[in-house]
């Protein structure tokens, strides 16, 4: 049964509730221009949404504080000829930076960021507020807080101390700003050691919480790279095999059913190489298992050196290896596996016996239309078999 389509659906409801036809538009519209409007604000890289945001975040952070002193300015508690300016600088300052990180000029330098500068920025903008501010500069102070806590997440510990003796040297000036301008004030002294004294402490938090930060940060690190390592050993306990570093049989598999699919969407030929050893049991008999090993690895790193990097080389069972080649015709495996066995006579083994000579029976085998995994491996292995009853030390293509 035919499912109906969107329109079908959409004039049904049309004709149920009249103002379905009106309000789904109007709703898909205004979603459509919003995420339009956040991409053209925050770019469609993750990374620089994220430093965006955090740059708009800081901006409302910075307009508030604006507000704040314009609000003490209207009761004659700052400065007014000064204030304006400040917020010209304050916001220009901080809109700029939004500005060169949407650019994505940002990118080119060692702190894309910009965390560093806007840290020493809004804080000389903040102690500029508190000269400004009057008898409510006192306000101030948990403004500087603010502004030192995104140092915490974004900046190490040596620069945050760093941040963090700048701004004592900037609040200490504007304390002795106000205290020789209101000389004849007893309370200011008091009102400005109170204010230092409580910056001090601020400044020491943040610096003692960035050091925790930076050790849980690095704790962090060190588990998500012991994690990775240990899915990636996990990831080749599973796919390869332990003794010869091939893909296992399982992973061959899926490898092998993976690149017949692609053949088979693009029309391109795949074969696949079955080799078994000739002989090998003598080699276990005669000279011990560990020999059979040694000559395993040897076989399996002869064959990565032959082969292509986009072929795949599995062992199949104790002394078979089947080996895939993509995008290659049946005539060329022939002449690959007819390589490898050349390669594979002249490889001598003086550390087991000066006198053993190795070769293999192959079988050939290229996909067929509509031919399933199982089906291709199997030819491929009645034609090793044919190979072995010919006389081994050759390789037979698969019939089909």
């Amino acid at each position: 049964m035919n499912r109906p389509d969107n329109g079908f659906i959409e004039k049904a409801l049309a004709q149920r509730d009249p103002a379905a036809s009106i309000a789904a538009p109007d709703k898909s519209a205004s979603q459509n221009w919003e995420q339009r409007l956040s991409r053209w604000l925050f770019t469609d890289d993750p990374s620089q949404r994220m430093r965006l945001g955090q740059t708009a975040l800081a901006n409302v952070i910075m307009v508030g504080c604006v507000m704040l002193l314009h609000a003490g300015a209207d009761v004659n508690s700052a400065e007014h000829r000064w204030v304006w300016p400040w917020t010209g600088v304050s916001i220009g300052g901080m809109v700029a930076v939004f500005v060169v990180i949407r650019s994505g000029i940002n990118q080119r330098w060692r702190d894309p960021s910009l965390a560093m500068f806007q840290m020493l920025y809004a804080m000389a903008c903040a102690v500029g507020g508190y000269v400004l501010a009057g008898p409510v500069r006192s306000a101030a102070l948990p403004i500087i807080a603010v502004v030192l806590m995104f140092g915490m997440f974004g900046l190490s510990v040596r620069q945050v101390i760093g941040v963090a003796v700048y701004t004592m040297v900037l609040f200490g000036a504007a304390a002795v700003y106000w205290v020789r301008r209101e000389a004849g004030d007893p309370g200011v002294l008091t009102v400005e050691k109170v204010n230092v004294g409580m910056l001090l402490l601020v400044l020491m938090g943040v610096c003692i919480l960035t050091s925790r930060l930076s050790g849980m940060r690095a704790r962090s690190r060190r588990q998500k790279e012991a994690l990775e390592q240990a899915l990636e050993q996990n990831r080749m306990l599973a796919t390869q095999d332990a003794l010869t570093g091939c893909l296992n049989r399982r992973a061959m598999t899926e490898r092998l059913g993976q690149a017949m699919a692609l053949a088979m969407r693009f029309g391109t030929p795949c074969s696949v190489i079955m080799i078994d050893l000739d002989h090998f049991k003598h080699v276990n008999d005669a000279y011990g298992h560990a020999a059979g090993d040694e000559v395993l690895r040897t076989v399996a790193d002869l064959a990565r050196e032959q082969l292509r990097d986009v072929d795949a080389l599995g062992r199949w069972g104790g002394e078979e290896f089947l080996v895939l080649l993509p995008a290659t015709s049946a005539s060329d495996a022939i002449v690959c596996a007819e390589r490898l066995q050349k390669k594979l006579a002249e490889v001598r083994f003086p550390n087991i016996a000066e006198d053993l000579h190795l070769s293999f029976s192959a079988g050939v085998a290229a996909i067929g239309r509509d031919e399933g995994v199982a089906t291709l491996i199997d030819r491929a292995d009645r034609a090793m078999y044919q190979a072995k009853q010919a006389g081994r030390a050759r390789v037979v293509p698969a019939e089909g």
